[in-house]
């Protein structure tokens, strides 16, 4: 018999990943069943032990195990034993427990993301308070067990001690009764012996309640064993995880406080950046633009602007170039600001929204001057204005404004008839185009131009003449 050795694939997304079961085709005659059936018991398996459903087994009991003792199917028991001895045996590597700091991470729904000092902090007093709250649950539960079960008890235990003190009793009477009978005379002595039958009845009757009663109890007992040594040392463990929590505070509240200095110098430096920024603009104002008007008036007044367009697009080259400083020392600043929004800052905003008018104003300005420099090399020939245009482009690069010159309108053919003009009477005949035949119609129904008959064959076209 021959295998064939194609293949079959049964496939069903679970789990978040893809399972899939796959057969050699031929070796398996029910493999499709097969393989549905196991996937089956994948579903199974999620529908029974996801986080990301609360009917599941597992989070039902994630939700209430805090509250008392709780059911648990033995194949899900297995599983969480075996996940305790992997925590074990990875030294805490392994943590099936982890939840807050996995919620943190952002890994519960496949978001992964770097939490903050502060987040992780939370996390790590979320947990302590958790096991803390859980084994403090557990030990209130098991008291309340001891508590109920010695509450059944406390009848069973007076029941016993009465009849057990009756039964103690009877047979003192008993006792006595048989005694008398002893010595008394065989006439006496018969009612003294059957007195002394029917109380040993009685006596027997509560020794059997007695017994029953106890047998009864004995559950009680046992429960109440059970709490008692469930409880012996809570004290120790509840200081221990205590103590946890107060190290968790501690360091959420350390993270608080220097997320919060963190997020004040961050605003600090947000400030200083404005005013850098403020700076550069009253240097340019104060200083700079004064300077830079008399040098250009200067020029302008004499025969050196007309001369060298190189300078003057230099000296609007300067201009951008300040303008440029200005706009780096409010980026700076707008990234700080930006972190400090992020960080939570409240009053950020109004500090960002002046840097950014600010900015765009230096941007238009910074635009019109690499402008200017451009147009002033405009027809400028030689080595000296190379340079400098490359200098422009780069600025302008560097800035992020376009100063490209838009293209001109193509210009019309300069003998090109007008598509409204009335056909000139004396407009010279259409000749036919090149390789068409001498006899070939006009465009449009016109009526085949004549050709003369010593004209040539293929005759060029007058040189101010459109060819029709």
């Amino acid at each position: 018999m021959e295998t064939d050795l194609h293949t079959i694939v049964v496939g069903r997304e679970a789990m978040a990943c893809r399972f899939e079961v796959v057969f050699n085709a031929g070796e398996v005659d029910d493999a499709t069943a097969l393989g549905i059936d196991a996937l089956d018991l994948v579903d199974e398996i999620e529908n029974r032990i996801t986080v990301y459903r609360e009917t599941s087994e597992l989070a039902r009991l994630n939700a209430t195990a805090a509250t008392g003792w709780q059911p648990v199917a033995a194949d899900l028991f297995a599983l969480l034993e075996h996940a305790r001895e992997l925590h074990e045996k990875t030294g805490g590597g392994f943590d099936c427990a982890s939840g807050a700091l996995t919620r943190a991470w952002g890994f519960l729904r496949r978001q992964g993301r770097t939490p903050s000092p502060e987040e992780l902090a939370a996390a790590r007093v979320k947990g302590a308070q958790g096991a803390k709250a859980s084994f403090d649950g557990m030990i209130a539960d098991e008291e309340k067990r001891a508590d109920d079960a010695k509450g059944e008890l406390k009848p069973l235990d007076a029941a016993v001690t009465e009849k057990s003190q009756e039964a103690e009793s009877l047979e003192v009477e008993i006792q006595g009764l048989r005694a008398q009978a002893a010595t008394s005379a065989p006439s006496k002595a018969l009612p003294l012996m059957l007195d002394a039958r029917a109380k040993l009845d009685q006596a027997q009757d509560l020794r059997v309640a007695v017994s029953q009663a106890d047998r009864d109890a004995e559950p009680y007992r046992s429960t109440v064993r059970v709490a008692e040594m469930a409880t012996a040392g809570n004290d120790s463990m509840g200081s221990f995880l205590s103590d946890r929590i107060d190290e968790a505070s501690k360091a959420q509240d350390g993270a608080k406080a220097r997320a919060g200095a963190a997020r004040k110098r961050v605003m600090e430096l947000a400030g200083e950046a404005a005013g850098l920024a403020k700076e550069f603009a009253a240097v340019q104002t104060d200083l700079y633009q004064p300077a830079l008007k008399s040098v250009t008036e200067n020029f302008e007044g004499g025969d050196v602007a007309s001369k060298n367009s190189t300078d003057a697009a230099m000296m609007s080259l300067a201009k951008a170039r300040f303008a440029g400083i200005q706009m780096d020392g409010i980026d700076q600043g707008l990234i700080i600001a930006a972190a400090a929004q992020a960080a939570g800052a409240s009053d950020a905003s109004g500090a960002v929204e002046a840097m950014k008018a600010d900015r765009e104003k230096l941007t238009a300005s910074a635009k019109a001057s690499l402008i200017e420099a451009r147009d002033a090399l405009s027809g400028v020939e030689g080595s000296s204005a190379k340079p400098v245009m490359a200098a422009i482009n780069q600025m302008a690069t560097a800035l992020g404004v376009d100063i490209t010159k838009p293209a001109a309108p193509a210009a019309p053919a300069e003998d090109a008839p007008s598509a409204d003009a009335p056909a000139d009477a004396n407009a010279a005949p259409a000749v036919p185009a090149e390789g068409a035949p001498a006899d070939a119609p006009a465009a449009d129904g016109a009526a085949p131009a004549e050709q003369p008959a010593d004209a040539p064959a293929d005759p060029a076209p007058a040189q101010d003449e459109p060819n029709k």
